[in-house]
């Protein structure tokens, strides 16, 4: 088994190690694996990896057999507009569109990938609304694309 570690958009490389050790102690209670059999990628390729870990690789084992229950990350807090945006809205651009296009992104109703920052650009525009009216579909609500404040307290909810 084969795991590489990634780390998080806001670059927490000691979230990413937990996630990793929690992970392996899980695979390794699950499919018979002993501690001595888990072994960093040099060891079968000769490439200097995973590069941050090597030089702490003990530690880095140690806190595997203390990983018994999943890491968790502090929840961030997410600034939510207040008030009705909709395609004809006077609010359809500005900091209120982004707030709601970076809370959508995080629960993977947005962005649309490929575009520049992933389409997070602060336009209430077809895109946002298709979004909008996703999520309204998938938690019961009206799917009409207004974000209004039913929207904004199911994404409020959500994001917890």
């Amino acid at each position: 088994i084969g795991i590489e570690i990634c780390e998080n958009a806001d670059g927490n490389f000691d979230q990413a190690t937990a996630n990793a050790q929690w992970l392996i102690r899980k695979l390794m209670e699950e499919n018979n694996i002993p501690l001595n059999h888990v072994v960093p990628h040099k060891k079968w390729s000769g490439k200097n990896c995973p590069r941050k870990l090597l030089d702490h690789w003990n530690s880095f084992i140690n806190g595997i057999s203390s990983s018994d229950t999943p890491p968790k990350e502090p929840s961030p807090t997410y600034l939510l507009p207040s008030g009705i945006i909709k395609l004809t809205s006077p609010y359809r651009k500005g900091t209120k569109v982004l707030q709601l296009q970076k809370a959508l992104a995080v629960l993977y109703f947005y962005p649309d990938k490929g575009a520049k920052n992933n389409g997070i650009d602060g336009v209430y525009g077809p895109k946002t609304a298709n979004a909008v009216k996703r999520f309204q579909l998938m938690n019961g609500l009206t799917a009409d694309g207004i974000y209004g404040p039913k929207t904004k307290a199911k994404l409020k909810s959500k994001l917890r």
